[in-house]
């Protein structure tokens, strides 16, 4: 995942998810609840474990005498997780492994327009067990911690989360297409004793 802004200029916040699909076309936006766009060659090349090409200057983030910061991820083992899911279209929702119990999850519906949405278990140190939980925020506005309503709560658990909503809850509409960035509670992998 890398999420890129403008420091000398104002200007969006486009993201590149290995789940949107296109490694080299499809972008999200930070700040905005608008869905993927697939934009030729936005990434100029693509996008690999390795490689992250020079954008493209369709969307003027390659603009010259403007400074950039590019803030880039990399799923490793038992410490960070970044993916995709389809809702089940169930009260039950879907389970995403991680392979870690997450700190933090940042999740968007890469299909329609809507919120991104940031939980955590530091604000939130136990899963809830109603229908709704109140402890998310969203990173595309500028709003406190809100109600998602509609049913939609996530469990964190021992190797990933749980969507566990209605049918019809922001997190859990249809079969809608979900992106994810989660990162480890307590990361074991790499640890080492002293």
């Amino acid at each position: 995942m890398i999420l890129i802004k403008g420091r000398t200029s104002t200007s969006d916040w486009p993201v590149f998810h290995s789940g949107l699909g296109s490694q080299t076309n499809d972008v999200i936006v930070l700040n905005s609840t608008g869905a993927k766009q697939t934009i030729t060659n936005y990434w100029n090349g693509g996008v690999s474990s390795t490689v992250f090409g020079v954008l493209n200057g369709t969307w003027a983030h390659n603009t010259n005498g403007v400074n950039y910061v590019a803030y880039c991820f990399a799923p490793v083992v038992g410490y960070s997780s970044f993916g995709a899911w389809q809702h089940n279209n169930s009260n039950d929702g879907p389970f995403i492994y991680t392979g870690f119990r997450p700190r933090f999850i940042l999740i968007k519906n890469s299909d329609n327009l809507e919120q991104w949405y940031i939980f955590d278990s530091v604000r939130r140190t136990y899963n809830i067990s109603g229908t709704s939980d109140t402890s998310e925020l969203r990173p595309n506005t500028s709003a406190a911690e809100g109600t998602l309503g509609l049913g939609t709560t996530i469990d964190f658990l021992s190797n990933g989360f749980k969507i566990r909503a209605n049918a019809a809850g922001e997190l859990a509409f249809g079969t809608r297409n979900y992106i994810y960035a989660a990162f480890a509670e307590s990361p074991f992998n790499y640890a080492r004793a002293r």
